[in-house]
């Protein structure tokens, strides 16, 4: 999904930025299955926020 899309969902700023963490955060801790699940539930959270269109 581009950016087109998520501001379409409603996404703004903030949004965009808590992407942009969670990303670097899951690419740092590729190894760690403890903080990979807990940034999932972030992610999932976010997710659901935020349907898509269609």
């Amino acid at each position: 999904m581009g950016t087109p899309a998520v501001t379409t969902c409603g996404m703004k700023e903030n949004e965009l930025t808590q992407v942009g963490f969670l990303i670097s955060e899951i690419m740092k801790n590729r190894t760690d299955e403890n903080k990979l699940n807990e940034l999932e539930a972030e992610v999932r959270y976010l997710a659901t926020s935020f349907q898509p269109y269609g």
